[in-house]
């Protein structure tokens, strides 16, 4: 081990250990670092003197044992072993052992007259009753966790303040002060449930186990429940409660006191060393629990018939009065003990009396300013002995994030009525609570304290946001000049002087807490924060705050609430009214203003699809406030990247702070080039510092949703034969947007020039450039829904010897798949397919059979004529 020297230091590293507490120290020098155990060495060896002066025979002897009990500890951590929580303890214990050792070896046979043995009196007492409260209370103690044992044994056995018991445990002394409440409590409940016998087939064993939780209210509700429940059926494990509660009202006067009532200092620890009636009554042979013993050379166990060196003092008459007198003493103090014990209802208050006072940093009127006054030591006892030494105020530790709850009500140290006090030179802690910032001022108080959840209400939180937190430098809150000081900075100023920062993420609640704060003044930056989100402006905050409830006191326990402004924006498309190709689609840009003043900038991008074809763009409000073009904002579109800016200069950027209710309105008109599915997003960069962010990244801007979705296609005629379905070519059609249209022959749909399509060799024709039917305004719609598009197709040539179609034919279009027919339609023959009577060169041969009739009937009638002539 090191040498230390005169003014506390050792040459090495151990000032680096200073303000760490033991269990931190005692990881150190397991870690290697062994000039870290001197910090150890040097709070604890008055103690550790004390105790072995008291313990050995041969005071002498002292100075070795201490040297002894500290060389094997250091040796255990070195090794890896030994203690975690509690160092005293286990070195007092090792300085018991080693000192018992030494007596022991060193002693002699005394031969004792007859006189003396007839002077000796003989003390009767209860061995049952003492034996069982010992090794009851020793159980209930072993059971406790060791980091309640450890503040047990600092704050009620060795009397310590919390802050001077704060650096052993590691904790604030406003924590070390709630640790003790429930430490305390835990071991009544353990003392009470060692009374009872639980055996593991007793059908009763679930609720047997928690009597002595019930006894004392310490159940939850439903538990409590379950319990009393059982409790109206089970007539036995009611005897054991009622049983319970006679020895809760008649705690024994020499059990509880020794743990939770009273105070010890080193003038009575005399008896409370190995072999006293006060340690014989904690734990079983005088000496610690197990759990402080488990290395081999704290392992031998006392003798019960060797460790009783108090015994010696009752061999004479004398000795026995001076044991009746400690008794009377210790006596008195085990009924104030308890009387203390039995009227504690809360966590035990910090002392006031080491809180120097001085004027408020708040006061009017004019106060002499004091150097800051050193908080006073704890009470020295004046006995004989050594007193031990108390650890003075450490340094504060570095600043670590914590992850301490939010407290239910604020720390407070409040004066005793003498004005003021200046701040306890403890640790205190810094809760932030993060939420969106709403439309109007919610007009909720700022001064540090701890807000309800009716008062929170409506608002909400935000998690994901990354605070650092820095101390600054050079500002000494327990003065009214560091007050002055801190006054009088910007959060500007206080960054140039301020030192390494701790950075804290807020969870789900929008609550992030860093605790074990030196006091002092700190700046709060946020660093890390979603997408689309304006960042609270860094701030200044003390530590302490002055109390508000009365101004008399301080809060060490901080709560700030900053908000963010939260901008989102959306991005839909107008294209129900339009049908074809070239037709103005339009997309409106709709986006928040952030809830901050001044705006240091606000842009917005619209990286158009190839698809579309750019023709102009409009920004407004949407509560109409005045905007000029070049004067509010600028418009640029990059034609290579086929891109649109908007940009609001200084005095736009004030218009819409003056208007944070409003939207943002940019409109932009394209015309569709290409058939096929168009996606359009824009992005809104709420704030200067988000420009230059990759979007999709923390801090940068807002996509809008892909919800902006236009779509185009064709329709795919094919023309066939009715009775054949042989392919038809040459049928001319004409495309109309309503069937009106159609039948009046107006208002026909022209694409790219072109207004009449006819059917080649395969009897097919694509009219292409056509918007879907089924989807308007970037939304999905069916036929009777607004937006829904019907195409009618009008056939104004008919294939050759095929009839003219008389009725136009609705179509849809669904498909931007030239090769994909999406209408067929057939076409009959001339006259149905009947045949009509012959024209042309037929109609001569049938007037040339007339004739030939005729001819013959004439030729007839003569020949007839002649034949009477002749007869004649």
């Amino acid at each position: 081990m090191g040498q230390v020297s005169e003014d506390g230091s050792n040459g090495g590293d151990a000032s680096l250990a200073v303000g760490h507490s033991d269990p931190q120290i005692m990881a150190m020098v397991r870690d290697g670092d062994a000039s870290a155990f001197d910090v150890l060495f040097r709070r604890h060896v008055a103690a550790a003197q004390f105790v072995a002066r008291a313990q050995t025979d041969n005071i002498s002897d002292a100075d070795d044992v201490v040297a002894e009990a500290f060389a094997s500890i250091f040796q255990a951590l070195t090794e890896g072993k030994g203690p975690d929580q509690f160092f005293r303890s286990y070195l007092l214990t090792a300085v018991r052992r080693i000192a018992y050792d030494r007596n022991r070896k060193a002693r002699r046979t005394q031969i004792v007259g007859d006189v003396d043995v007839l002077d000796t009196v003989s003390v009767d007492a209860d061995t049952v009753l003492d034996a069982f409260e010992s090794s009851t209370m020793a159980k209930a103690f072993r059971s406790l966790p060791e980091r309640w044992q450890a503040v047990l044994w600092h704050v009620d056995i060795e009397g310590l303040k919390p802050a001077a018991a704060a650096p052993f445990i590691g904790l604030s002394p406003n924590g070390v002060s709630s640790l003790v409440i429930r430490a305390r409590e835990g071991l009544r409940q353990a003392y009470l449930q060692n009374h009872i016998t639980v055996v593991s087939d007793d059908s009763c064993v679930e609720f047997s186990s928690q009597l002595g939780k019930y006894a004392r209210g310490g159940l939850k509700r439903a538990s409590y429940e379950k319990v009393k429940a059982h409790l109206d059926e089970c007539s036995k494990c009611t005897a054991v409660l009622v049983e319970l509660n006679d020895v809760q009202a008649g705690m024994r006067a020499l059990v509880f006191p020794l743990v939770v009532g009273v105070v010890f200092t080193p003038a009575v620890t005399a008896g409370f060393l190995p072999g006293t009636a006060l340690l014989e009554s904690l734990f079983p042979g005088g000496v610690l629990p197990e759990p402080f013993l488990s290395e081999p050379f704290l392992s031998e166990p006392f003798l019960p018939g060797q460790s009783e060196p108090a015994a010696a003092g009752l061999r004479s008459v004398a000795g026995f009065w001076k044991i009746a007198v400690a008794a009377l003493v210790l006596g008195g103090l085990a009924i104030a003990g308890i009387l203390m014990w039995l009227g504690q209802t809360g966590p035990a208050p910090i002392a006031e009396a080491e809180v120097p006072s001085i004027a408020p940093p708040s006061a009017q009127q004019s106060a002499p300013e004091r150097a800051p006054t050193a908080p006073p030591p704890s009470p020295v006892p004046t006995s004989d002995p050594p007193a031990v030494a108390e650890p003075q105020p450490a340094v504060p530790a570095p600043m670590a994030p914590e992850a301490v709850p939010v407290p239910h009500e604020t720390a407070r140290v409040v004066d005793s009525g003498t004005g003021i006090t200046n701040p306890v030179s403890r640790m205190g802690s810094l809760t932030i609570h993060k939420f969106e910032k709403p439309a109007t001022p919610s007009k909720l108080p700022n001064d540090g304290t701890a807000l309800t959840a009716a008062q929170l209400e409506g608002l909400t939180p935000m998690a994901g946001v990354t605070f650092t937190v820095q101390k600054v430098n050079n500002i000494d809150l327990t003065t009214n000049a560091g007050w002055t000081a801190a006054a009088a900075l910007t959060p500007a100023q206080a960054a140039a002087q301020a030192g390494p920062g701790s950075s804290v993420t807020t969870g789900a609640t929008g609550t992030a807490t860093l605790g074990n704060l030196p006091l002092g003044l700190y700046l709060v930056t946020e660093t890390g924060y979603p997408a689309g989100v304006t960042p609270s402006a860094p701030f200044l905050v003390t530590l302490p705050m002055t109390d508000p409830a009365g101004g008399t006191g301080w809060l060490y326990d901080v709560n700030v609430y900053p908000k963010n402004a939260v901008t989102t924006a959306t991005k839909t498309v107008n294209d129900a009214s339009v049908v074809k190709l070239g037709d103005n689609v339009q997309w409106t840009i709709t986006s928040d203003i952030p809830n901050v003043s001044p705006i240091d900038g606000y842009r917005v991008v619209d990286k158009l699809d190839t698809k579309l074809s750019y023709t102009n763009s409009t920004v407004a409000l949407s509560n109409s406030a005045a905007l000029v073009l070049n004067t509010g904002y600028t418009i640029v579109f990059d034609a290579a990247s086929n891109t649109l800016t908007v940009d609001f200069t200084a005095s736009g950027r004030a218009v819409l702070a003056a208007n944070p209710a409003a939207k943002v309105l940019v409109t932009v008109n394209t015309a569709v080039t290409t058939v096929g599915e168009i996606t359009n997003t824009a992005l809104v960069y709420p704030n200067a510092a988000s420009f230059t962010i990759t979007p999709g990244q923390p801090g940068g801007p807002v996509v809008t949703p892909p919800v902006a979705v236009t779509k185009w296609g064709d329709i795919v005629l094919h023309k066939k034969d009715s009775q054949s379905s042989a392919a038809l070519s040459g049928a001319v059609f004409s495309v109309y947007p309503s069937r009106a249209d159609a039948l009046a022959g107006t208002n026909a749909i022209s694409v790219g020039g072109a207004s009449s399509w006819t059917t080649d060799a395969s009897g097919n024709l694509v009219i292409s450039g056509l918007r879907y039917s089924n989807r308007a305004n970037g939304k999905a719609v069916s036929p009777g829904q607004p937006g829904y598009q019907s195409y009618w197709l009008v056939e104004t040539k008919a294939p050759s010897g095929y009839a003219l179609l008389t009725e136009p034919v609705e179509t849809t279009v669904i498909s931007d798949d030239p090769s994909a027919v999406t209408v067929t339609i057939g076409n009959v023959k001339q006259n149905a397919g009947f045949q009509l009577p012959l024209t042309g060169t037929g109609t001569w041969g049938l007037t040339a059979g007339g004739i030939l009739v005729l001819a013959g009937a004439a030729l007839f009638m003569a020949t007839g004529r002649r034949r009477p002539t002749e007869a004649k």
